[in-house]
């Protein structure tokens, strides 16, 4: 099983070799057995690929993110068709009904926030915190659908005590735009892994169950990531910390407001060996993943959202 994101970000050359990946800088080398990537992010211009590599990472089931000249991820080529039995599961995800759809919706929202409260908890705020103690009241508010949008309302609360009062979460950086460019970074890796587990247990990326944009081909991984999100914005509150406490002279200062830097990307792409605690055990973030999926495709067959399980923080 997977265990491991590899984040390449020299110029190189990448080759299959005796069922590995063989990695070529300049003078030097290694390998890497395949069935030990979860997913490869390519950070730099001059990677060179074969389509053996290619075709042999989609067999195994691989994922390959690929990375814009502003190291922003731009693309993702993921396996499909592994499953043996695809057009069966895909049938039922196609039949999904939508008071199904609304309870699965409704857990991973309960859950996303219970999240958030665990990591405010864990970033030093106490479970005595007045945000902490409004988001595990708004837990319990969360209906079917999450008709009253607590999840927006958590978000309110939770950013701001999180990250500053000055912080606002915005995709294009806003004023804080090293900060929302790691939540951004961090939020694909988790995105990738989850699209992996999604195909690789024969379910449809593109068929979510509240996000359902023409225009996305990953609605169910958008659905899905939301509880493990509070992973990546623990990790970017502790990467903010270092960031102030180096900002000592005025080229730090500027580099903290250009954007993500070389250690940032590599810190980020860790998150695959995040711990969570899931159906009562703690496992690496691609094995959680793999879990919440097959117990989708379980919700799914019994029509039942309960059988859902999904990620907490673990101890």
């Amino acid at each position: 099983m997977s265990w491991r994101n590899v984040l390449l970000q020299n110029k190189a050359r990448l080759n299959l070799e005796n069922a590995q990946l063989l990695i070529t800088c300049a003078d030097d080398s290694a390998s890497l057995p395949l069935e030990d990537i979860g997913v490869l992010i390519l950070d730099h211009p001059q990677i060179m690929i074969t389509t053996a590599l290619l075709a042999e990472l989609q067999q195994v089931g691989v994922v390959v993110m690929v990375c814009d000249k502003k190291h922003h991820p731009a693309g993702l080529l993921h396996p499909f068709h592994q499953h043996s039995r695809m057009s069966d599961v895909a049938e039922i995800q196609r039949i999904w009904s939508q008071p199904f759809r609304k309870r699965c919706w409704q857990a991973l929202v309960r859950q996303k926030i219970t999240n958030q409260a665990h990591c405010l908890d864990r970033s030093g705020l106490g479970p005595s915190h007045k945000v902490v103690k409004n988001l595990r009241h708004l837990v319990r508010k969360v209906d079917s659908g999450d008709s009253q949008n607590c999840e927006a309302q958590a978000a309110r609360l939770y950013w701001q005590a999180l990250m500053g009062s000055d912080f606002f979460r915005v995709t294009d950086g806003g004023t804080s735009p090293r900060k929302n460019a790691a939540l951004n970074f961090g939020y694909a890796i988790i995105r990738a892994t989850i699209a992996r587990s999604i195909v690789a247990h024969g379910l449809l990326p593109c068929f979510g169950l509240f996000h359902h944009s023409k225009l996305n081909a990953f609605n169910l991984a958008d659905d899905l990531i939301e509880p493990f999100r509070p992973l990546a914005d623990g990790l970017v509150r502790r990467m903010s910390e270092l960031w102030e406490d180096n900002m000592a002279n005025r080229a730090e200062q500027k580099s903290a407001f250009d954007g993500l830097c070389r250690e940032d990307r590599q810190q980020l792409a860790g998150l695959g060996g995040e711990q969570v605690l899931i159906d009562s055990e703690v496992q690496s973030l691609g094995n959680a993943t793999d879990i919440l999926v097959q117990s989708l495709v379980r919700a799914s067959r019994d029509k039942d959202a309960s059988c859902l399980k999904l990620p907490g923080f673990a101890l």
